[in-house]
């Protein structure tokens, strides 16, 4: 401890001159300098990053959804590995990160199959390794519905429909196994098709009937069987009933068949389910009323105000948007529509956000629209560029742009240079490691002239005296390339002969001999000397008032 605190005086020393002299010293530049290179190659990594992924039609950003009732932000980004999306809630007022979590995703991210279920936003994905992955992202947490349960042969051939609120699934495994599977209300429902009784020979395939899914009150599944056959399936699941299926007659054509089946399974819902909302193809495009049971169009639905060339999106169970133009040429009126309750044949004026879009908005195949069942709240979501919501109650409205997301996401902040630096180990370890190296130069120096003063304080609790160098002998140790020595000191305190053992860095040039005198300080209670350097005999002088006695 002696000799340590004897080279903190030393550089104590060396330190306070430089300083005086206005000079920095040498030990700062050694470690600051590569600490300044590597801040600045991170800094132009990091902010070049923000400008590649903040530029328009950039594929980082993935997708925004409001939730929340339009509190929040869920935004999903691309990561560097392409084997998951990374999934961030922000709060939609100030943009703060609230958290964000990771999810499984092939590099085509989510699919196009997006809904709203229990206050949460559903967002199917597909990974090589564990097939679809039904990600139900909450205000606090991602629950992961299927959990490798839904395997598919391939993204592409894993048949997925939203219908009116509900995430249907028609798989097939690649293998003998064929499935349907449902989500409703953030429950998920499957039923292997070939371990049931439901057909009189195994399945082999299951499609959607997607080209003419419109012309039923329900979505219609077909279904091959192994003995050349064709079935029909309802496509509801609900716990402890199997849906309603039926058996083709082999004379009967396609078309005939699926009819068949659809009459057949409309006879045990309500009547004004089977009353449809078209869009009409011919000008000036409006929306009428479609009789499922006689195949008839019905008369146009008179909306409070026009809505021309309109577009019908099936929201749930109960209401349907119908989203248009307030002139019957789209090019010279503005967007407008209304939502339809076709149960309580309501409806509620939601122009207020439709104004704010253009036609080609809402036409565009990545525009959705959601809203849940006894929700107030209409989202809207326009693939990367925008999302917004209406309070259909208080008419309240709010839009979001990717503008104003890459101001929040795309500016440097703290959290960014973290995320940055933990994607980039090897730059992080190297400047972790040259700033532990400074911080622990900068305290060792910042520290020396504290345990400077405990020595000195320690010093002047001894007695003071000189004493005679009578045996030297070499620790094998060395400290900035001085060694370290033993030596034993003998010394006359209160009429007796003493010898001590001190240790001392010496100069190779200038060794100490026998019978030369040091200065030491003696602690009777301890019973132990220290050796005294010329710098802490300086000091020591300028503590006590006058001259040392010795």
């Amino acid at each position: 401890m002696d000799i340590f605190l004897s080279v903190m005086f030393r550089v104590f020393t060396e330190r306070e001159v430089t300083m005086k002299r206005r000079k920095i010293h040498l030990s700062y530049l050694i470690f600051f300098l590569p600490i300044i290179i590597l801040f600045i190659i991170t800094w132009n990594g990091y902010t070049n990053e923000l400008k590649e992924h903040g530029k328009p039609g950039s594929s980082y950003i993935k997708g925004i959804y409001y939730t929340a009732g339009g509190n929040d932000l869920i935004v999903l980004t691309e990561t560097n590995d392409f084997d998951h999306l990374s999934v961030s809630l922000l709060d939609s007022s100030s943009g703060k990160l609230l958290w964000e979590k990771n999810i499984k995703a092939n590099v085509f991210g989510i699919l196009p199959h997006v809904t709203y279920q229990n206050d949460s936003l559903l967002l199917p994905t597909y990974n090589n390794d564990s097939g679809l992955q039904l990600n139900l992202v909450s205000t606090d947490k991602i629950e992961e519905l299927a959990e490798g349960g839904l395997l598919v042969s391939d993204y592409l051939t894993g048949g997925l429909i939203v219908w009116r609120n509900q995430l249907l699934i028609a798989g097939d495994t690649g293998s003998a196994e064929q499935y349907f599977a449902q989500v409703y209300k953030g429950r998920l429902l499957k039923l292997d098709l070939s371990a049931s009784d439901l057909f009189p020979s195994r399945p082999t395939a299951i499609t959607f009937v997607t080209d003419l899914k419109n012309e039923y009150p329900f979505p219609l599944l077909e279904v091959n069987l192994k003995d050349g056959r064709i079935a029909h399936m309802e496509g509801f699941l609900q716990p402890e009933i199997l849906p309603q299926i039926r058996v083709a007659d082999t004379d009967e054509g396609t078309f005939t068949a699926r009819d068949e089946a659809a009459l057949q399974f409309i006879r045990n819902i309500e009547a004004n389910k089977t009353l449809l909302i078209h869009e009409q193809s011919e000008y000036p495009g409006e929306a009428y009323i479609y009789n499922a049971v006689t195949k008839e169009n019905g008369e146009t639905l008179t909306t409070p105000n026009p809505v021309y060339q309109a577009r019908v999106f099936p929201l749930n169970e109960n209401e349907t948007l119908i989203a248009g133009s307030t002139t019957p040429d789209e090019l010279d009126g503005k967007v407008n529509g209304y939502l339809y309750n076709e149960e309580k044949r309501e409806f509620t004026d939601v122009s207020s956000m439709l104004s704010l879009m253009s036609y080609e908005e809402i036409t565009n195949s990545d525009t959705g629209f959601y809203k849940e069942s006894g929700s107030e709240i209409l989202y809207f979501s326009h693939s990367t560029d925008r999302a917004g919501w209406l309070d259909v109650t208080k008419n309240k409205v709010e839009l979001f742009s990717s503008s104003q997301l890459n101001d929040w996401m795309f500016k440097p902040s703290f959290t960014g240079i973290w995320r940055y630096l933990t994607e980039n180990v090897a730059l992080a370890v190297n400047l972790a490691v040259w700033l532990m190296l400074f911080l622990v130069t900068f305290i060792f120096l910042q520290f020396a002239p504290c345990l400077t003063k405990l020595r000195i304080k320690r010093l002047l609790n001894g007695v003071l005296t000189t004493a005679e160098i009578i045996e030297l002998s070499e620790t094998g140790t060395y400290i900035n390339e001085q060694p370290l020595v033993r030596l034993t000191v003998r010394f006359e305190d209160s009429g007796q002969i003493i010898d001590r053992e001190v240790k001392m860095l010496v100069s190779i040039l200038e060794p100490p001999q026998r019978g030369e005198q040091v200065l030491i300080s003696y602690d009777r209670r301890k019973k132990k000397a220290s050796l005294i350097t010329k710098q802490e005999a300086d000091e020591l002088h300028r503590k006590k008032e006058g001259p040392s006695s010795y």
